[in-house]
């Protein structure tokens, strides 16, 4: 089916038999909303549907991965200026979501980077800051949840709440 509204630049991820947009913006500005649909055997989608929960704050722009059960969306634009911020929830049954909060923020601020997990491991690609950024870099970089290097080229190192390693990702400094 159609989306149920006009949406532009959302970030999209799939979670078993069900695929969830999240934010993005339309014709008035960006989106705090986040809706699901099932994804049928045959690859059609169903009706979309509101979750219970909101983003904190509209964004259009973000990228977004999904790791278990929690979703974890990066970057954006509010309408206003580009962010750094990262916010995280727990999918529960389909269309319901703990309230999203507020991870460690990205070094930089960041919209329209790719986002990906993959191995236990968080990937953040790109994307455009004050500048356009260029780094790729992920915890199978080997790198530890010790502080980088002030001159390092490897990126910062943010560590989401739980101090799970397989959720620490690094974002490049800017080009």
């Amino acid at each position: 089916d159609n989306l149920p509204v006009d949406i532009a630049l959302g970030t999209v991820i799939v979670h078993e038999d069900y695929v969830y947009i999240i934010g993005g913006r339309d014709d008035e500005g960006a989106l705090d909303s986040v809706y699901y649909a099932v994804v049928a055997a045959g690859g059609s989608i169903g009706n979309w549907v509101s979750t219970n929960q909101t983003l904190p704050q509209p964004l259009w722009g973000a990228s977004s991965v999904i790791m278990g059960d929690d979703i974890f969306v990066f970057g954006g634009n509010n309408g206003t200026s580009r962010l750094s911020t990262v916010y995280t929830a727990t999918i529960g049954e389909p269309g319901t979501l703990s309230a999203f909060t507020t991870a460690p923020s990205l070094p930089v601020v960041t919209e329209s980077s790719g986002a990906i997990a993959y191995g236990g491991d968080a990937y953040v690609f790109g994307g455009v800051g004050s500048g356009f950024l260029s780094g790729v870099y992920s915890t199978s970089d080997g790198i530890s949840n010790e502080e980088p290097e002030e001159d390092s080229s490897a990126g910062t190192q943010i560590v989401f709440p739980d101090g799970d390693d397989s959720k620490a990702i690094l974002l490049g400094q800017e080009g």
